[in-house]
């Protein structure tokens, strides 16, 4: 299982950090959160990196259901921390992921 865990770690940072588009063989793949790194930090980037992130999640990472999502910003960056159940196992585990 640890294994496992490593491996959709490291697949939820791709999804998050892959343009939509930039897969010339899977256009739909990513999210939008790349595309969100110019934009001027505000209450409202927040709860749109959180949306598109969800929203990628959902459709590119089955095997886990985010539970909790939070964007916090600290000297002009923002990260955006999940927590998320395995859908197989039903353990938790969280991850922090920097948007710009």
């Amino acid at each position: 299982m640890a294994e496992d865990r490593v491996r959709i770690r490291q697949n939820v940072v791709q999804i998050l950090s892959t343009r939509l588009g930039e897969r010339t063989m899977l256009r739909n793949f990513g999210s939008r959160l790349p595309g969100l790194v110019q934009e001027p930090n505000s209450e409202v980037l927040a709860k749109i990196a959180e949306s598109q992130a969800r929203e990628a999640l959902a459709a590119w990472e089955p095997r886990i259901i985010v539970t909790t999502s939070r964007v916090d910003g600290a000297e002009g960056e923002l990260h955006l921390y999940l927590e998320y159940i395995y859908s197989n196992t039903g353990e938790t585990d969280q991850l922090g992921f920097p948007i710009g």
